[in-house]
């Protein structure tokens, strides 16, 4: 997707979050208008926001008359101009924020259903290929039948669930949701990185259910800093606190935290943990597996690589990466990726799901296919379980 200079200039992982808006909007999950006040938002600028989606090739339209609803309050964790921006933009009638107003969307396209492309790089640099089937996708219209979130309840018996707190760095209290495997004395243990809506039921569930599959498994809330998810009262603030560039290395941190938090747990079978992500989690995963030597296995969902790329060479372990067939904005990425892990002689396998697009994984969303989702599930237990036993 290309958003101009003002976004190639900006850090990645704002650039990959004002991407996701953006998409949302082109595949009519979200309105128009709502689109552009989440990325005013996150730019924190109208002239930026204007560039921004100009360049994403929203043109004008004749019929619109005003500006995107904007907060009327400071974001929390944003810095002062974007907070400025952000409660002071002209409702309408000014040429910038008409500007903002008249872009059009870009529609997107859904492509057909084909053979699902796995490639495998080992550490001697051989590839290999094979196909699996696809499910149906549902990119459009309601949630499907798991829409609440939940697929494994707190109180299964067969799992312990639930809220967590555990020291970060600077003094800082993070927030967690930890699960586990009640009849195990050891496991394999993982972390799990939401995406860019934060802490959600959603994540929380996730937990449970890679501890039914017999993994310890900790979520963190990586808006602990702010006081937590449920503490933001417009979650499109959230990508806001995510995409500040000044705070990637406080993320780092608390997922360091979050790993060391999780090798105090009595179950922990180690010696090292796995992490798995969604989203703007699946960059996080890719980012953490750089930065820690405690990882042992990664399993990135759709997520951006790490900026440098050539920062997988520290990577510990082998990783598994799930890609949605029709999410582009991600998958122009696979080349570079592959490149960099053959060339750093570190074991990748990339396997692509016909008809499914971005965060197929999620079954809240309008995107969620289930059987690209069940399919990544079963490979991503298994990849677990040959790497952290």
């Amino acid at each position: 997707m290309n958003i101009g200079k003002a976004g190639r200039d900006m850090d990645y992982l704002k650039r990959y979050l004002i991407e996701e808006e953006i998409e949302e909007y082109q595949e009519n999950h979200i309105s128009r208008r709502e689109m552009m006040r989440r990325v005013l938002i996150i730019t924190g600028s109208v002239p930026m926001t204007a560039s921004i989606l100009l360049a994403a090739g929203c043109g004008a339209s004749p019929t619109a008359t005003s500006a995107p609803a904007v907060a009327t309050t400071a974001p929390v964790g944003a810095t002062t101009a974007a907070t400025r921006a952000a409660t002071t933009a002209p409702a309408s009638g000014t040429a910038t924020s008409a500007t903002i107003a008249t872009a059009t969307r870009a529609a997107g396209t859904t492509a057909p259903a084909v053979a699902t492309a796995t490639r495998a790089s080992t550490p001697s640099g051989t590839a290999t290929r094979s196909s699996t089937p696809g499910g149906t996708a549902t990119r459009t219209g309601s949630p499907t039948a798991g829409s609440s979130g939940v697929t494994v309840p707190p109180t299964d018996p067969a799992i312990d669930a639930g809220a967590v707190q555990f020291p970060g760095q600077g003094g800082v209290t993070l927030l967690g949701y930890l699960s586990s495997p009640k009849a195990a004395t050891k496991a394999p243990a993982i972390l799990v990185i939401h995406e860019n809506r934060g802490m959600t039921e959603h994540i929380k569930d996730m937990t449970r259910r890679y501890a039914k599959s017999g993994f310890v498994a900790l979520a963190v809330d990586l808006i602990s800093r702010q006081g937590g998810t449920e503490r933001i009262a417009d979650p499109a603030q959230i990508p806001n606190i995510l995409g500040q560039s000044a705070d990637r290395e406080a993320l780092v941190q608390d997922m360091l935290s979050a790993v060391a938090f999780l090798k105090t747990q009595p179950k922990f079978a180690g010696p090292k943990a796995g992490v798995v992500g969604y989203c703007f989690g699946g960059g996080m995963t890719w980012l953490l597996a750089t930065r820690s030597t405690d990882i042992g296995a990664a399993n990135p969902y759709y997520g951006p690589p790490p900026d440098p790329i050539s920062a997988v060479q520290n990577i510990a372990g082998p990783v598994l990466a799930f890609y949605g067939e029709t999410d582009q904005r991600i998958n122009q990425n696979i080349p570079a990726i592959e490149a960099a892990m053959k060339q750093y002689n570190k074991p990748f396998e990339a396997r692509i799901y016909p008809g499914a697009g971005h965060a197929f994984n999620n079954d809240t969303g309008q995107a969620f296919n289930a059987g690209a989702a069940q399919d990544a599930y079963q490979r991503s237990v298994a990849f677990f379980n040959a790497n952290l036993k």
